[in-house]
């Protein structure tokens, strides 16, 4: 059975700090990144989607002055202030649609990745991208040298991330 509470701010702090402490024995150069989702919960209400916001927002930010290790990226705020036109929403106009999903990835991917882990996405969203092409000529020369290129760059990349599963993207250009 599911019962559904609603911890104060002290409880969560308290699990959250616990929780935190036990990873920083297993992993003292762990790092933490924080977030709220930007989505608005109307089961309760819009109010009180944004008192719980709240209760998030302030728990992250303790969390983030009580440990170095942690940050917060700004996902929530990034929806509510950069992208507020209802353009950047679903047609329920409560989840964000797909081109603010990827500019808050991008976003996200400049805060959080070096320069090398930025050129590995590219190079995977690029595979990705070739994989979702639907070919004008599917058994055309040109198409069929594009899936041998294609399925080239991913021998690449599965050499390069062993943990990465392309099976299906191999299986959609065979």
């Amino acid at each position: 059975i599911f019962t559904e509470v609603e911890p104060t701010l002290d409880e969560l702090q308290s699990l959250w700090c616990e929780t935190l402490d036990k990873l920083l024995l297993i992993n003292p150069r762990i790092k933490f990144c924080f977030t709220v989702s930007p989505y608005r919960y109307r089961k309760y209400g819009f109010h009180e989607s944004q008192i719980q916001k709240a209760k998030l927002l302030l728990l992250t930010d303790t969390l983030c002055k009580t440990y170095p290790q942690a940050s917060y990226f700004p996902a929530y705020e990034i929806m509510m202030d950069e992208l507020r036109d209802y353009r950047f929403y679903a047609e329920d106009m409560i989840h964000p649609n797909t081109l603010a999903i990827n500019y808050i990835w991008e976003k996200f991917c400049e805060f959080s990745f070096d320069d090398g882990v930025k050129t590995d996405i590219s190079e995977i969203e690029k595979v990705a991208r070739s994989v979702a092409h639907r070919p004008l000529n599917p058994g055309s020369p040109s198409h069929k040298k594009f899936k041998a290129n294609t399925l080239q760059q991913i021998e690449e990349l599965q050499k390069k991330f062993p943990a990465i599963n392309f099976q299906r993207e191999r299986e959609q250009l065979l």
